[in-house]
């Protein structure tokens, strides 16, 4: 099991958030957005397919996530896919 989940941003960027800080509910739309709260963010992660990194996250098995270095798919039709990663204040 993973301690903290790491997010690579094209720039470079990194930020990590322990697992133990993330709030439920996560919650998934069903292909195109995973929404994980804390405290202090809410994270967004877009892309494609993204039902096996939910189940991931949710079961902490996930160690990191890194956005694309480019805009074109890296794994072809119906493949998961990490677009972007978004970071927000909370509301």
């Amino acid at each position: 099991m993973a301690v903290a989940l790491k997010f690579v941003m094209r720039s470079g960027e990194q930020k990590a958030v322990h697992y133990h800080d993330i709030l439920s509910p996560i919650e998934y739309d069903g292909n195109a957005l995973i929404t994980l709260y804390t405290s202090r963010l809410t994270i967004r992660i877009e892309g494609q397919y993204l039902g096996a990194l939910f189940d991931y996250i949710i079961q902490h098995r996930v160690k990191s996530i890194e956005e694309p270095q480019s805009t074109f798919p890296s794994e072809g039709p119906g493949k998961l896919a990490v677009n972007s990663i978004l970071f927000e204040d909370p509301e």
